[in-house]
């Protein structure tokens, strides 16, 4: 599926092949990447839950090897706080350097 935003706006002829394969008398004969059919027994299978056949990003090599989401909260507040020092320390430099000069505010 195409990209959409400001440039290519998203458009109810987009939706096609969905209103084509939602209306069809036989949805499981449809064959589509973005379309799939599910019985009762597959859903309870997986426990009820209906996050089921989405399509992979195959960008990420294996979902079971991303990083623990609140390790990754961590490192990145730890990371901003870093930034933030940084800047405090620039902000320091600048106000000794405009107090040298005769600029102050």
């Amino acid at each position: 599926m195409q990209s959409f935003g400001k440039t290519n706006q998203l458009k109810k002829e987009h939706f096609a092949d969905f209103v084509k394969a939602y209306k069809s008398e036989d949805r499981s004969s449809i064959k589509d990447e973005r379309w799939n059919c599910f019985t009762r027994e597959q859903i309870s299978q997986k426990g009820n839950s209906l996050d089921l056949g989405l399509i992979r990003d195959e960008s990420i090599l294996d979902y079971e090897d991303l990083p623990d989401p609140i390790e990754s909260a961590e490192d990145a507040i730890t990371q901003l706080e870093m930034a933030v020092d940084l800047i405090k320390d620039v902000v320091k430099e600048l106000k000794k350097t405009g107090e040298n000069i005769g600029y102050n505010r």
